[in-house]
């Protein structure tokens, strides 16, 4: 590992031991700091939906009203505050999903096109 910023999976992590977030090898993803040091602690309504949600170190912990930092734009790398609000479990996967499913559609839609113009 580099000294204290790298990218995994598309998201920014950094070297933070002392953050009451990071996890046990003081790992934190940098849109997890960055929305932390917004917010700060306790609990927060989802920016969508409005349900509370409360900031947890490890995944089991806070079962169902985990706080999740959610891209707006759904760029991973894209930290800016501004880019970045408290979500549900629920809203943060359905709105991956839906995401995932317009991607899917206009890559079909764009895959017909090129191949009704081709022939």
């Amino acid at each position: 590992m580099s000294k204290g910023r790298y990218v995994s999976g598309g998201y920014v992590l950094l070297r933070m031991p002392d953050h009451p977030l990071a996890s046990d090898n003081g790992i934190l993803a940098e849109h997890r700091a960055v929305l932390y040091e917004k917010l700060g602690p306790g609990t927060h309504p989802c920016h969508w939906c409005g349900t509370s949600v409360v900031w947890a170190r490890r995944k089991s912990e806070a079962k169902g009203q985990r706080l999740f930092a959610d891209h707006i734009d759904r760029n991973r790398q894209n930290n800016a505050p501004g880019n970045l609000v408290p979500s549900c479990c629920a809203c943060n996967t359905t709105r991956s999903s839906k995401h995932r499913s317009a991607k899917r559609v206009l890559r079909r839609e764009l895959w017909r096109k090129e191949r009704s113009g081709a022939s």
